[in-house]
Order: C-alpha cells, then structure tokens, then sequence
C-alpha cells in the first residue's frame, strides 16, 4: 500500500484591512496562532494514530515553520486563490505527495486512535455536512478528506482552478463541498458518519447542537466558529500543555 501523507495547509498574506470574504485564512495576520495550530495538529496526530504516516505542511512563510521541520515535508505554495479554493492545488500531481493522502483543515482536534479511519481503502470520503445526522440526503463537507486516488482527482479538482478561477470562485461559492458535489457527485462520495459512524464528530452541530459527548467521537471537526482555541471543551486534547510563545496577534514580521 502506498504511505499515507496527512496534508494541511498554512498560508497568510501581509494585507491588514481586506474584507472578511477576500482573505486567504481565517487566521489572517495572526502568526503565532497559526503556530500552535501547526503544532497542536502534528501533537494531536501523533498522539492518537499509529498507522505509518507522513505529516506535509504547504505554506507560503517557509522561514517561519523551519522549527517544524522534523515532524512536517515543508512545501512551498502560494496562496494565488480565494480562501479555501487554494486547497485544490493538493491534488496537483506537480507537488511530491503520495496518491494515499489525507487533507486536512489545521482545526481538527484528535480524541482518541482513529487507525481504522486511516486503513480506508477507496477512492473519496469526506465528512457530512450535518455531522451525525444525514437529515434527507448525504453532502459534502471540508474538513477532512481522504481519496486513494489523489491525482485522479486533478482534472474535476484543480485543472478548472488553473484555467477560469473567477468561474470556479462562482460555481462553488468558495467552498469545497459545492465543489466537491458539483463536480464528483453527492452519491459518488463516501461519508466518514456513514462508513465509520461516530468516527468524526461536528463540534457546532453534534457537540453544542445536539450535546453529545466529546468521547463519542475519535475526531471533532470544527467549521466556522467557535475555533478550537476559543472552546474550553476540547482544551484538554487540543493542548494538553499550555503553549509558548505569549500572545497571538503578533502580526507578519514581529
């Protein structure tokens, strides 16, 4: 079997005053936040999987992350696109990452061993928009995405980014679960609370919402707000030890 690579995503831009939807990150301008999110996804990862594996940070701030370089492959991108559209490159063949590959958002935050979530052996899944609970159809969402498959996935993912992004960026709204079902299919998809219920969990719909239990779940996904630093719940596992380096708002170059 190929080696799985778990792949996220650092990137900021030095621009201070863009408007909310033109930013590459939510993290914008936030550097040592974006540091301890790097570092508490490799801690968490590392806690609680022990398939083999390889951890890959794609980042524009190559210089900022060379204290990572024993737990990350460091490869340099730029964030060209809007927002999370800038994920597609993954799937780009040009970049040196194995077919069995992982993508996920640096806000996961890892309960306990999920190896099984790691042997999945076909071609996409991703996680359900609704968490838990499939209301009247299965769809797409971010978060966490798998695919034994990952250039296959270049002409439906990225070829059309490369070509007319403004095309893309209207079609998919800047989300990759439009993306995803638009151009792969809602029932061409596999769902990880479909194969592996109570696998992944949402922490806005299955934890506030529905007020299930932390330990229920292998893995929380979180998407949109309340971010794992700002959660008192998930303190214990997303930073089990309190983090260096003082406040999180020092801006690029300070």
């Amino acid at each position: 079997m190929n080696q799985l690579d778990i792949v996220a995503f650092a990137w900021m831009t030095d621009e201070e005053d863009r408007a909310r939807q033109d930013r590459a990150s939510w993290w914008e301008n936030r550097r040592s936040l974006l540091a301890r999110y790097v570092r508490n996804l490799a801690d968490g990862i590392d806690r609680t999987l022990t398939v083999p594996h390889r951890k890959v940070l794609l980042t524009n701030r190559m210089d900022w992350f060379g204290e990572f370089a024993d737990r990350y492959l460091l490869l340099e991108m730029q964030p060209r696109f809007k927002r999370i559209t800038n994920k597609f490159i993954a799937y780009d063949p040009a970049y040196p990452i194995s077919e069995r590959m992982i993508l996920t958002d640096l806000d996961m935050v890892f309960i306990r061993n999920w190896d099984e979530l790691a042997d999945y052996d076909g071609p996409l899944i991703m996680n359900h928009t609704g968490g838990q609970r499939c209301w009247f159809r299965w769809s797409p969402g971010g978060g966490f995405i798998m695919t034994n498959r990952r250039t296959d996935l270049f002409e439906r993912i990225t070829r059309p980014l490369y070509e007319d992004a403004q095309a893309v960026y209207r079609r998919c709204r800047c989300r990759e679960r439009y993306w995803f079902a638009r151009q792969i299919g809602r029932r061409r998809i596999d769902y990880w609370q479909q194969r592996y219920p109570d696998a992944i969990g949402s922490f806005k719909k299955d934890i506030r919402r529905r007020a299930r239990r932390i330990s229920d779940f292998s893995i929380l996904w979180f998407h949109g707000e309340p971010r794992p630093h700002n959660a008192p719940e998930v303190a214990h596992f997303w930073e089990p030890e309190p983090a260096a380096g003082g406040q999180d708002s020092i801006q690029p170059g300070g």
